[in-house]
């Protein structure tokens, strides 16, 4: 066929889409595909010009433009003509150095935008480097160009060149038709039964398919995407492609099956959902006469596996090859009509459809040696600046026996080392998977050495629990500033350090007269009784469990009922709920002990920390002496206060940040002082909750302040010399939890004393990446809930990390994955505590 000066034909489907999804991100590179073919002839520049401009007559997409002709895109071809080739001298640099300017120059020229409805949509550039070493850049855009084109352009670049340096005839093969008449040919495909057919099967295989894909990223998907992308590159050794190949041939499925399932293993694993969705191109050239053309022919290919029931490899092998069987029967649906059909809501900060992509490319013998075809992964070093079409996307290719890996992701999305962690997942999996078909997907490893290592060190919380009980840890700094203050303003009088231990130890003496049995504290709003309480408990041996004076007195009877309380301390002037217990007063000046404090093991139970609740059955998680010496150890590591500071303790602070706050100021000799909600009082140090952050009004520390709760929770204004340290903490550590990042509010690290770990539904440890729960460890992680065995032992398992016999690990319920750097990253922004 011949074409007339600017002649208009029917645009492809595929260039349809190009079309518009290059209208959505214009003056971008995203759909420029650039190559280097190094050329190893003797030939000259306009040998080489040439040749090219043989090629561009041969070929009408390469000399075709888009352009929109009364609303209907078509595609303009153009008469040949001498193509521009401008031509770059390098050979007076050395061989090293003249690699490094030809990706630099093939860089420069892919990141320049071509504008479809200017022709040519592409260009090209010489680079000499020796006499016998040329390479031609050549950027082309994907509208007219796909990747069976760059081997058919090579191979007729290599045969002119061949031809020219040995003065003979180039052989090659006539071309019967041209891209136009596949366009008509394509348009007349999708009518007719056949065609809705294979589109009736499309909206069958595809109901209900989810939005986007559940795969965990390193930061919030944009509101439109800007598609900067970057790559990393990684290898498959020859013996496991070997592996791949002969486990295919035994099975009926081929290396791309086997590869697709892997990686579809990956993604499940990962994000948590057996519905797995990726992109797949295919060649869309089943017609012989289109074989040797130049053009964009590609169709995309949506394969969709369901890998629900925990499969084996080889099942899964078994489900991928279905899909794709399936799919490649069903191939001749253009992918931009399917969209059309389906009409899912279009975003722009997604592609439609599918996110994530998946292509292999067998060795054909085009690439031949050296650095001939670059943009194809050839290249063993990461790409730290290109484009990316979708969220992620992994190329295969045949390389010596082997396989290299290109995974392609945007950086809007995603981190360089969380995608090399996929890549080193993907590796593993295949690797396990023919290596033991009958593996279950739950089952296949993909954690390698030293991210076990990691993972076990960030599990396993540092800092070591004091052999001393509270008590003694407390009467010890009473003796040395017995004089000095230990409770002073809010409600109720102040007292000394000597006063408070001695009235502590004369009602812990009474205390350990009257039984075993819990004992309930109602202090009131001072912190006076509050400390004489907690202390006097510690003193008898009793657990103890605080009360809000400010519940319901039915709501504070039900709770010593049912918590088997056997005395309660109230504070003088307080309203007692209707309770069958003895009631002992906080009486700060009673008479001096003359007994010793009650001997407990440090596993016997010491606190009964009451969780956040107005409704409903009473809840306490059960703390050990260990476990209340630890949590008062990891706050006192936070705060670090010294003797003579001001520890604020704020209006309606839960239990579990009372307790330890109150007991790591006393035993750092610093005075504590009970706020009122309008106190305007100096304070050191302070520590906010969700319940407390809106209570405080202007007053801030003048030290630190301890911001302890969720992500979600607000950061109030704080002076700029005011060290600000956020935590998580829960109340089934003794308050204590992992710490939160200033930068990223929902990324942890593990506190002091508590460890944390992201388990997978097994409760083994999740591979970086994967969705899991979080766990913590460490001497804070209570025994259990009081009363309550069967959510006890669901939330409380045998802690595989600790070196202490019968330590807990404590599942808190939140999804979460772990991150390269070490982090784990929370994935809700409301935690159920």
């Amino acid at each position: 066929m011949t074409a007339a000066q600017g002649q208009a034909f029917p645009a492809s489907y595929a260039q349809q889409g190009m079309w518009l999804s290059s209208s959505l991100v214009p003056d971008t590179p995203l759909y420029l595909l650039g190559v280097d073919y190094r050329l190893p002839y003797r030939v000259t520049a306009e040998q080489l010009t040439a040749a090219l401009a043989e090629i561009v007559r041969r070929h009408e997409t390469l000399r075709t433009a888009l352009c929109l002709r009364e609303g209907t895109l078509v595609q303009v071809v153009y008469p040949p003509a001498s193509p521009e080739l401008p031509v770059e001298d390098r050979t007076e640099l050395p061989p090293p150095e003249r690699a490094r300017e030809v990706r630099r120059l093939l860089a420069a020229e892919a990141g320049t935008p071509l504008e479809l409805d200017r022709p040519p949509l592409w260009r090209a550039r010489l680079v000499r480097c020796a006499a016998t070493e040329w390479h031609l850049i050549f950027v082309a855009h994907h509208a007219v160009l796909d990747a069976t084109s760059i081997f058919n352009l090579r191979r007729e670049l290599h045969e002119l060149c061949r031809a020219a340096a040995e003065g003979t005839r180039p052989l090659l093969p006539d071309l019967p038709i041209q891209y136009a008449d596949f366009s008509a040919w394509q348009r007349d495909q999708v009518t007719g039964p056949a065609a809705e057919g294979q589109l009736r099967f499309w909206r069958t295989r595809l109901a209900g398919l989810p939005e986007t894909h559940s795969l965990p990223t390193d930061h919030p998907r944009p509101p439109r995407a800007t598609h900067r992308g970057a790559q990393v590159r990684f290898s498959v050794p020859a013996e496991l492609a070997a592996a791949v190949r002969a486990y295919g041939g035994q099975h009926g499925a081929s290396p791309f099956m086997v590869l697709l399932a892997a990686f579809q293993a990956v993604l499940a694993r990962l994000s948590g959902e057996p519905d797995t969705v990726v992109g797949t191109p295919v060649a869309g050239r089943d017609l012989p006469e289109l074989g040797p053309l130049i053009g964009m022919f590609v169709n995309t290919l949506v394969l969709r596996t369901d890998l629900s029931g925990d499969p084996s490899f080889a099942e899964i092998v078994r489900r991928a090859r279905e899909t794709a069987l399936s799919a490649w029967e069903h191939q001749r649906t253009p992918f931009d009509l399917l969209v059309e059909s389906l009409a899912p809501r279009r975003d722009p900060g997604r592609h439609p459809l599918f996110q994530l992509g998946f292509n292999f490319l067998p060795d054909r013998g085009y690439a031949g040696g050296g650095n001939e075809v670059a943009s194809m992964g050839m290249d063993d070093e990461d790409t730290p600046a290109t484009t990316a079409r979708f969220d992620l996307h992994l190329d295969l290719f045949e390389q010596d026996g082997g396989l290299v890996g290109v995974l392609e992701y945007a950086t809007d999305l995603f981190e360089a080392a969380s995608v090399r962690a996929i890549a080193g997942h993907y590796t593993r999996v295949l690797a396990a998977g023919v290596a033991g078909p009958d593996t279950p997907l739950s089952r296949l490893p993909m954690l390698g050495e030293a991210q076990q290592r990691r993972l076990v060190a960030a599990a396993r919380p540092e800092g070591a629990v004091p052999e001393q009980p509270v008590w003694s840890r407390f009467a010890a700094v009473a003796r040395q500033r017995a004089a000095e203050p230990a409770v002073s303003g809010g409600h109720g009088s102040g007292l000394s350090y000597a006063e408070l231990a001695g009235a502590a130890a004369a009602l812990g003496e009474r205390l350990a007269a009257g039984g075993t049995a819990p004992v309930a504290l109602l202090p009131g709003a001072g912190a006076a009784p509050l400390a004489t309480g907690v202390l006097a408990a510690l003193y008898a041996g009793r657990p103890f469990l605080l009360l809000a004076a400010d519940l319901p007195a039915a709501r504070l009877g039900f709770l010593v009922r049912n918590t088997g309380i056997g005395t309660l301390v109230a504070a003088a002037g307080l309203a007692l709920p209707p309770v069958e217990v003895p009631v002992l007063a906080a009486d700060q000046h009673a008479p001096p002990s003359t007994g010793e404090p009650v001997r407990r093991p440090p596993g016997a139970a010491a606190w009964l920390c009451g969780l956040p609740a107005r409704t409903g059955l009473p809840k306490q998680a059960v703390l050990t002496g260990l476990g209340l010496a630890a949590g008062v150890r990891a706050l006192g590591d936070l705060l670090r206060p010294e003797p003579g500071e001001r520890i604020g303790l704020a209006p309606a602070q839960p239990d579990a940040l009372l307790v330890p706050m109150l007991l790591a100021g006393l035993l750092a000799g610093a005075t504590l002082h009970r706020l009122d909600p309008d106190d305007s009082a100096r304070v050191d140090q302070l520590a906010v909750t969700e319940s407390t952050v809106d209570l405080l009004g202007g007053l801030r520390p003048e030290r630190t302040l301890l911001v302890d709760g969720g992500p979600e929770l607000p950061l109030p204004e704080c002076p700029p010399d005011v060290r600000l340290v956020r935590r998580f903490g829960f109340a089934e550590c003794a308050g204590a939890g992992p710490l939160l990042t200033g930068t990223e509010p929902a990324v942890l690290t593990p506190g002091p004393l508590v460890g944390a770990c992201v388990l997978d539904a097994r409760a083994e440890p999740a591979a970086e990446g994967a969705l899991g729960e979080l766990c913590l460890t460490g001497p804070t992680v209570a025994a259990g809930y009081l009363g309550r065995p069967g959510p006890s032992a669901e939330r409380f398992l045998p802690d595989p990390y600790a070196q202490r016999p019968g330590s807990r690990l404590l599942r808190t319920g939140l999804p979460a994955r772990s991150r390269p750097d070490g982090t784990i990253e929370i994935r809700t922004t409301k935690a159920a505590r």
